[in-house]
């Protein structure tokens, strides 16, 4: 269940973001162009993540004190381990970087405000 509820909700956000790139490209007003720029790159930073989020589907599991990445998901099926890694580090990356884009987006509203 938990494979099913993950897949959904990288599918809807893979959606969603998809037609937010599409909305960007054409119903923004000349006014919004500068934050359409801001939330243009919300959306790709989100869609690479949840591309590779699918593809990972990493599991973190707990032994004696140590945490453990199972990465269960369609890259386990390519036998690469690096490959693997590359794509857990740009899951990782993304996750991180969404959220100073969140503070960079606060603090573009509080100035635009």
């Amino acid at each position: 269940i938990t494979r099913l509820i993950h897949d959904t909700s990288c599918a809807i956000s893979l959606l969603l973001n998809s037609l937010l790139i599409v909305l960007i490209f054409t119903k923004t007003p000349k006014e919004l162009r500068s934050y359409s720029i801001l939330l243009f790159n919300f959306a790709i930073i989100e869609l690479t993540t949840e591309i590779s989020c699918l593809y990972i589907f990493n599991r973190i599991l707990v032994a004696d004190g140590f945490d453990l990445n199972a990465i269960t998901g369609p890259c386990r099926l390519t036998g690469s381990p690096k490959l693997c890694f590359v794509a857990y580090v740009v899951m990782m990356h993304g996750h991180s970087h969404y959220c100073v884009l969140l503070a960079f987006g606060f603090c573009y509203r509080f100035d635009v405000l």
